[in-house]
């Protein structure tokens, strides 16, 4: 198929990333959008506002499953700032690119891909729920996405409507949109991760100086476990459990028929091996 001369060079430039499912629970959520070109769109142009569409579409797909995961009664969140807020925990990546020249006129479909983890978007989300001053920002932000947002289809609609060669000022007014849009995005996803990131340090610290005050060497599996509570997982044959940011390590050779109350504490360590011991 032919390609009109402004996006020769196009045709390289098309992209197929791979994606590799990290977990099971994982969900894959695609969603694609077709951008009709203008004679005063650049590539660039055309591959932002095709992004633009392509990503809402698979946001409100990504809303609709995790809602099928969530209880909304309890997670304080309505239906609508649910579905705000997923824009701004979700990572979503550019799939695939297919080129084209229909009708004389410049095409290019995006397919967009994000990998949903309903659990770790619960964690994510949880973090807007109980942070009532980072939960206004991002609703802030997302109303000014929002703005910005129908600000550029607006101008493309008064790019589209232009005489040819014409509308260089209106090109330039939505690039500035553009940009903006993009910035904003940023900061709303790195204001979640970094307040997550802190919780996650803020529970981790709290893990390790429950380790060091009230674990001790010798003591039995289930003493942890009244301690502690049940691991988040255990590994190598279950003689080593995971906590926050923690491994509490048992010795292998006292387990007796299975039974979980023969296992006896050997270490703690913030390392999987259990070699850097810091019990007392």
């Amino acid at each position: 198929m032919l390609l009109g001369p402004r996006w020769a060079l196009l045709a390289t430039w098309s992209v197929a990333i791979s994606f590799s499912i990290a977990d099971a629970q994982d969900q894959a959520i695609t969603a694609s959008y077709t951008y009709v070109a203008s004679d005063d769109d650049s590539r660039n142009d055309a591959r932002e506002l095709c992004f633009l569409e392509a990503k809402r579409k698979l946001l409100k797909k990504a809303a609709a499953y995790l809602e099928g995961k969530t209880d909304l009664a309890n997670s304080q969140l309505t239906k609508e700032q649910f579905r705000s807020y997923t824009a701004a925990v979700l990572v979503i990546e550019i799939a695939n690119e297919d080129l084209g020249f229909i009708n004389g006129q410049n095409v290019l479909t995006l397919t967009v891909k994000a990998d949903v983890d309903a659990a770790e978007v619960r964690k994510r989300l949880r973090v807007l729920v109980e942070d009532t001053s980072l939960r206004q920002q991002v609703e802030k932000q997302r109303q000014e996405l929002q703005q910005l947002e129908e600000q550029a289809r607006q101008l493309s609609a008064r790019l589209n409507l232009a005489p040819a060669g014409s509308g260089t000022e209106i090109r330039k007014e939505r690039n500035t949109v553009l940009t903006e849009i993009h910035n904003l995005e940023h900061k709303m996803t790195g204001a979640v991760n970094l307040r997550r990131i802190e919780d996650e340090r803020e529970r981790q610290t709290r893990t390790m100086v429950k380790i060091r005050t009230y674990i001790l060497r010798g003591m039995t599996a289930d003493e942890v476990l009244q301690i502690m509570g049940p691991p988040l997982r255990k590994e190598v044959s279950d003689s080593h459990w995971v906590y926050e940011g923690a491994y509490i390590c048992f010795s292998a050779d006292q387990f007796k028929n299975g039974s979980s109350s023969e296992l006896r504490v050997r270490s703690a360590s913030t390392d999987y091996r259990c070699e850097l011991d810091f019990l007392k």
